[in-house]
């Protein structure tokens, strides 16, 4: 006799279960939390909306804010699926960036073969009460629900941009860390990924002092790099020298940190990029040529089909 938990599950993944097929809607949306999100009472006065931003030839960069109901928006190929990804967007904690950093890569991802899920997160900034906790347990549960969405035999990754990197870093270094209680019986999967993709990612790694030591990190949130083990997945990581927002020894430490307890890594380091180019730079830089690069790796080592 199926139990309630089993209901709740059935009735949040009814639309993305089974294998892909042609005529199947573009997208579906899944509510992380349907009896409430946890971490505390949610701020008083948040309203979600979107804060657009006109970019050159008309293309948009929306970044979401106020979110209060977390949802997974969910894209399937047109034909058989070869791979799965949870693409977590960054924007600093302070909002959600998702066009160029969620629904672009969903739909690349979607055109190769991947069932591509965006994860619009609770943000820190915005006073919830467990501060960094509810990024924490909106992403185990985003992944749990792609486990389910997808079934045990795709190869499941987490792509993070920028703050979303982080969070994705920290899922996999921490993923049996306890963060909430059950919801349903997508909470009996790992929140494991299979492999990460980080792409200017924010790992907490401090800059350098004018003498070249950096101040000791906090004993309560190490920078990422620290934390690895061998249990963290290997991963995919994309950077510009150039950025000036996130240093790009977060990912060669980071790569480091992975090649010394025996975790496949792959660092594509770009001498111009900037930060936040996500899918948006031209052809002839070659920062442009990272995601073809991350589906060859993924080929390779059997992540994607």
């Amino acid at each position: 006799m199926p139990t309630k938990r089993d209901l709740i599950l059935a009735g949040a993944l009814a639309a993305v279960a089974g294998t892909a097929r042609a005529q199947a809607p573009a997208t579906e949306k899944i509510r992380l939390w349907p009896r409430g999100v946890p971490g505390g009472e949610r701020p008083a006065g948040l309203r979600q909306e979107n804060i657009f931003t006109e970019m050159p030839g008309g293309r948009s960069d929306r970044g979401i804010v106020g979110v209060t109901d977390p949802v997974l928006e969910i894209w399937r190929p047109a034909g058989p699926v070869k791979g799965a990804m949870l693409i977590v967007p960054g924007g600093g904690y302070r909002q959600v960036v998702i066009d160029k950093e969620g629904i672009e890569p969903a739909e690349r991802l979607a055109a190769e073969g991947f069932v591509a899920g965006v994860l619009t997160y609770r943000l820190p900034a915005e006073d919830w009460k467990m501060g960094l906790g509810v990024v924490r347990q909106d992403i185990q549960r985003a992944m749990r629900l792609m486990r389910a969405a997808v079934g045990p035999r795709v190869k499941l990754g987490a792509m993070g941009f920028s703050a979303g990197g982080e969070m994705v870093g920290r899922l996999g270094n921490d993923f049996t860390r306890p963060t909430y209680g059950a919801v349903d019986t997508a909470d009996d999967a790992s929140a494991r990924p299979d492999y990460m993709v980080l792409v200017y990612a924010s790992l907490g790694v401090q800059p350098r002092n004018p003498d070249g030591t950096r101040p000791p990190p906090s004993p309560t949130f190490l920078p990422i790099p620290l934390a690895v083990n061998a249990q963290t997945p290997p991963a995919f990581i994309v950077q510009a020298m150039d950025d000036e927002r996130v240093s790009f020894e977060n990912a060669t430490e980071m790569a480091a940190a992975l090649k010394a307890r025996g975790v496949p890594v792959e660092t594509l380091l770009f001498e111009e990029g900037g930060h936040g180019f996500a899918l948006r730079r031209p052809p002839e830089m070659p920062v442009s040529r990272w995601f073809e690069l991350f589906l060859a790796w993924g080929r390779r080592k059997g992540f994607a089909g």
